[in-house]
């Protein structure tokens, strides 16, 4: 943690004199926070129970720094007050106006589950969704989006990075879109608004280009995915090889054929994935229904993977 002791005795040793401090290689505020946590009293442990009380800030710098020097109590400790804050909050609904969970705790919260990973999945993906939606959709202003894709590209990781730009890119739809009609990128591909061009007049020519990419890849994913939508000619839950291929195949291709409007593959799979959860669709005379779910979940995984190709991120 600190560069003491040094091999050469010397008259400057660190520590030696109040003109030779001691030199920290972490922040000061880690430091503290550090600190904090070693010698804290217990009045000060159980008010980080108290919502009104915790410092979700301190405790994301103490998870940290007890990762990095391997104090795993004190890890373990700073990451459960935090994921128990997550859970029994109303902080963490989108509809909170009074969340102790802001943007810029997020974006701690999530740059702390780069680096370590070591959050439970279902807190890591529930973070992620909320960062999302706080930094994109409800960014009003060019600087905010900005902002956002700044602290995206900071990331020391590509999916982030990558989901960053696809959000963008969706707000950017969403500034162009007139009357609360569906942001499918439909309006940026007609042309972009007066709104849209401020937008990406905001960002950096490398931020223009990449969301460019990701338009463009998204756009031709889309209509080449629908015309290679298959269903086996064989399948255990079917009752015959001919209920299958009349029934199954044939309601297979009308579910896909009815999204053929969206541009934004992402969205198309949402709406899939909301109705290949019912069953009402497809009714008892196509057993198959119980097969589609886990194909279009299994889609929108290989679709999150390759996002950083689409937008070009290495």
């Amino acid at each position: 943690m600190l560069t003491l002791p040094q091999p050469i005795p010397s008259a400057d040793t660190e520590g030696s004199s109040d003109e030779n401090p001691i030199y920290c290689q972490d922040s000061i505020d880690a430091f503290r926070a550090l600190c904090w946590g070693l010698y804290a009293r217990p009045t000060e442990i159980c008010a980080q129970d108290d919502p009104s009380r915790v410092d979700l800030d301190r405790l994301v710098l103490l998870a940290d720094i007890a990762h990095k020097y391997e104090c795993d109590t004190l890890e373990t400790w700073a990451n459960g007050v935090l994921r128990t804050h997550w859970s029994s909050d109303s902080g963490a609904s989108e509809s909170s106006q009074h969340s102790i969970w802001t943007l810029d705790t997020l974006e701690k919260v999530l740059a702390l589950m780069i680096r370590t990973d070591i959050a439970d999945p279902v807190f890591k993906k529930q973070v992620e969704a909320q960062w999302l939606s706080l930094a994109f959709a409800g960014s009003d202003t060019p600087t905010e989006l900005r902002r956002a894709l700044d602290f995206a590209d900071g990331l020391e990781s590509p999916r982030h990075q990558a989901l960053a730009y696809y959000h963008a890119l969706r707000r950017i739809d969403a500034a162009a879109t007139i009357d609360g009609k569906v942001a499918d990128f439909s309006e940026i591909v007609a042309g972009p608004s007066e709104s849209g061009k401020d937008f990406m007049h905001s960002l950096s020519s490398e931020q223009r280009l990449r969301l460019m990419s990701g338009l463009w890849s998204l756009n031709t994913l889309q209509s080449n995915s629908l015309a290679d939508m298959a269903f086996e000619d064989r399948c255990s839950e079917c009752y015959s090889v001919n209920i299958h291929r009349s029934n199954c195949q044939g309601s297979w291709k009308k579910f896909w054929s009815s999204l053929n409007g969206f541009h934004d593959f992402g969205m198309m799979l949402e709406v899939a994935l909301e109705r290949a959860s019912g069953r009402n669709e497809w009714g008892s005379s196509a057993p198959c229904w119980r097969l589609v779910r886990p194909r279009v979940e299994d889609m929108m995984r290989k679709f999150e993977e390759h996002l950083p190709m689409y937008f070009t991120i290495p």
